[in-house]
């Protein structure tokens, strides 16, 4: 299992109150909650630390009873009390050590949320470190995934939590494995003297492989340990070590006849790893292509299209091997196996070149069931520009293939202005995620797209989708000045109850030139409650039309100010430049 399988896994394993999202809670409810905790009924002392926990952050007047709470007999309080501690992060660190008491409750979901909670207020490291760590023996499952999930997210020194994240590779548990593993790739070159040492142990090499694949070409040091184990005994240990020496790529090339005798193992999956591995050499594996060229007939098309993609890397410049991958990996997009169509895509947009010759097999990729080689496919065609661009008109006339193909020329941009007549033709689609994709390349392309801006104006006047309305006035606005057709809807969307639909049309407004004082009037607040939205693209878009309006929003400049030390980076930029143009 590779670790992004593991991380997934995770997920559903995890507990189901880990996406704590704090919700707006004015003061007065925040404190009927704790009225609540401390004297209502046992029903009652449960909502109120659900509540409590809703307010999160808004909430540290609370930590003092939720703390007492702790100690109450009732279980499920103890764990709804956790939950709101957690929620409400740092600012309950007085909590500290009532929890980690709970870590020694009888309650095994008393227990877990302990644990949770500890890692998400953040207490100090030498507070909790010694508990948390004793907690991954604990006897239950979601008791010893908290515990180390917490570790991780406290962030230990290197030198303290890489030994403990060895210990947890012993176990086999893909709850608790996938922090520790995270933990350990994410330590990188400090990571590698203690895999190469799990690489020693039957119980742990396995992982060890995982990590050093992760880790890459810094693993480099443990290249030796891992060619020992493509002899190992086990087959998912020696699929693992050369996937490891694949990542680690040009440093393993010592370990490349290991490969090439690999590329016979009798179990399938060994002999794909192996030919992954030897493609990654590129042509210091040049020794492998008899190997290789055996397997151009095999049964198992995944071993085949492996192997003809790993000799197209150690071959690059042999035309002939080139004219005969192509056909190769066209023909296994056809297959019925996800992965082998997977990976012919991958094989075949590095091959490619921009050939035209491939383009249909790609756009005939775009419907493919499988998410993944339909994001392929489409980066591959976004990726070529405009000789592609053709290609993608034809598959906007197909519904099963037009939302992916507006999506690869958005990515193209003004390069894939011929499309322009083609995309606003898809606006009458029925489906507001295809019509949505549509505005959105249109905007990519901006003002050379001025031949949509009537059409444009009908989707903001009359569009029931108000994602695709306000996909339409970000259309406009990059559009800019030739879009002025659609002045006058936009215009009447200032009003607009979705007040994000609201502050984009602003926006877009002001990208066309605003010369009149009574429309400035109209925008300047639309534009500042934009800056007060929860979202930081609407935020963004408010703080730059306010910026376009210059001196005529110099009302703005307080507002401005203060979203210049916006928490995030985006904003603060737009703000800052926004404020040199509305200043006097």
């Amino acid at each position: 299992m590779r670790l992004s399988a593991l991380v997934v896994l995770l997920g559903a394993l995890s507990l189901a109150a880990v996406h704590v999202q704090a919700q707006e809670t004015p003061p007065a409810a925040i404190a009927a909650a704790i009225r609540d905790l401390q004297s209502g009924d046992a029903a009652s002392r449960i909502q109120a630390a659900d509540r409590l926990c809703d307010a999160g952050g808004k909430a540290p007047a609370a930590v003092g009873a939720l703390v007492a709470s702790l100690a109450s007999p009732d279980e499920t309080l103890r764990w709804h009390a956790e939950r709101a501690l957690a929620s409400i992060g740092p600012a309950a660190t007085s909590a500290t050590e009532p929890l980690v008491s709970r870590l020694s409750d009888t309650s095994a979901m008393v227990r877990a949320y302990a644990a949770f909670a500890l890692g998400r207020i953040r207490p100090t490291l030498s507070v909790v470190l010694t508990p948390l760590v004793k907690a991954i023996e604990d006897a239950d499952p979601q008791v010893r995934r908290m515990a180390v999930r917490s570790i991780v997210a406290l962030r230990p020194p290197s030198s303290t939590i890489l030994p403990v994240m060895v210990q947890v590779l012993k176990k086999s548990e893909p709850g608790v494995l996938v922090p520790a593993l995270q933990s350990l790739a994410e330590a990188g070159p400090a990571a590698v003297p203690l895999m190469i040492d799990a690489l020693a142990n039957p119980a742990t090499r396995y992982w060890g492989c995982i990590v050093l694949a992760s880790i890459g070409p810094a693993a480099d040091d443990a290249v030796p340990a891992l060619g020992g184990l493509v002899h190992d005994t086990d087959p998912g240990v020696r699929r693992e070590a050369l996937l490891a020496l694949g990542e680690i790529g040009a440093p393993a090339r010592d370990s490349a006849p290991a490969m090439i005798e690999a590329l016979q193992d009798p179990d399938n999956a060994v002999a794909t790893a192996a030919a992954y591995a030897l493609g990654r050499l590129g042509p210091d594996a040049s020794q492998a292509v008899p190997g290789l060229r055996s397997h151009l007939q095999d049964m198992d098309y995944f071993l085949r299209t492996m192997c003809m993609s790993a000799l197209t890397r150690i071959q690059p410049a042999d035309e002939q091997l080139r004219a005969a991958a192509v056909p190769a990996f066209i023909e296994a997009l056809k297959r019925p196996e996800a992965r082998t169509r997977a990976l012919a895509a991958h094989a075949l947009a590095d091959l490619h070149s921009g050939d035209a010759a491939v383009f249909p097999a790609f756009i005939e990729a775009l419907r493919d069931s499988n998410p993944a080689v339909a994001h392929i496919a489409l980066k591959a065609l976004a990726d070529v520009g405009q000789p592609a661009v053709g290609a993608l008109m034809v598959a906007l006339r197909a519904p099963a293939t037009r939302g992916a193909a507006a999506l690869a020329l958005s990515r193209i941009g003004p390069q894939a202005a011929a499309a322009v007549p083609d995309l606003v033709r898809v606006l009458a689609d029925p489906s507001p995620d295809v019509r949505h994709e549509v505005l959105i390349a249109l905007a990519a392309i901006g003002p050379s797209a001025e031949d949509a801006a009537e059409d444009i104006k009908h989707v903001l006047q009359s569009d029931a989708n108000n994602d695709v309305r306000r996909a339409a006035a970000f259309a406009a606005g990059r559009i800019g000045a030739k879009a002025r057709p659609a002045a006058g809807a936009l215009e009447q969307l200032l009003a607009a109850k979705d007040r994000r639909l609201a502050v984009t049309s602003a926006w877009a407004l002001t990208r066309m030139t605003v010369d009149n004082d009574s429309l400035a009037k109209r925008l300047v607040p639309v534009l500042l409650a934009g800056l007060k939205s929860s979202r930081q693209a609407t935020r963004v878009e408010a703080a730059e039309g306010l910026g376009a309006l210059g001196s005529k929003a110099a009302e703005a400049q307080a507002a401005l100010e203060a979203a210049a030390s916006d928490e995030d980076e985006q904003v603060r930029a737009a703000a800052a430049l926004a404020l040199e143009k509305v200043r006097p």
